[in-house]
């Protein structure tokens, strides 16, 4: 009997010693991973371009996140993590182009997607990425859609010597269809610029 009670206090205090270990690591390495989580949305200026419409301008929220460093060494490569972009096509714009296309279902591909960093200057396209199959909406209310769906690693980027690395968003041209479209079913092209103020994040070079 004695026995059998120092045996279970042992495992106990084994268990007690592992849970804790595996606590200590898991926070170190979430402490160690120095990346924060960054959402800004911007508002783009687009143009739709069909050939039997004149060409649709107008203005479209587009939220964009990504982990990023909270910050970098000098000359550091980094990369932004799970990036993903989230866009809103005004409800009126798609009225407009429902009544002439009549899709109840849109796909289509982001040709371009253009983020820069400023510092040491560079622009990484991150363009193709597939669109989703996403339904019309028929009420008025916006089309919203995700690309990608599970977010991607976007870069690299390299540090300057000193003073802050900053992020900006750039050119996005994206083309849609009809779901199973047939060859005769139009493509409808979309250029969209950034506001002047594109600023995603400012991320701090410390030696």
């Amino acid at each position: 009997m004695l026995n059998k009670f120092k045996k279970t206090i042992v495992s106990m205090f084994t268990t007690v010693i592992v849970i804790a270990s595996l606590t200590v690591v898991a926070g170190a390495e979430e402490n160690s991973s120095g990346y924060v989580f960054k959402e800004e949305t911007l508002i783009y200026n687009c143009t739709i371009n069909l050939p039997i419409i004149p060409d649709i301008n107008f203005d479209m929220p587009l939220t964009i996140r990504a982990d990023v460093p909270e910050s970098v060494l000098p000359n550091q490569q980094f990369d932004l993590l799970n990036a993903s972009a989230t866009a809103e096509v005004p409800g009126n714009v798609i009225n407009t182009l429902d009544a002439v296309l009549g899709w109840d279902v849109m796909t289509g591909t982001v040709s371009k997607f253009e983020v820069k960093s400023e510092n040491t200057n560079s622009t990484v396209d991150i363009g193709p990425l597939g669109i989703p199959a996403t339904d019309v909406p028929k009420d008025g209310s916006d089309l919203v859609f995700t690309v990608p769906v599970n977010g991607i690693d976007v870069g690299s980027f390299t540090a300057g010597t000193s003073g802050v690395v900053t992020i900006k968003a750039g050119g996005v041209n994206a083309s849609f269809k009809k779901l199973n479209a047939g060859w005769l079913d139009p493509t409808l092209n979309a250029n969209c610029t950034p506001p002047s103020n594109n600023i995603l994040v400012e991320i701090p070079i410390t030696p």
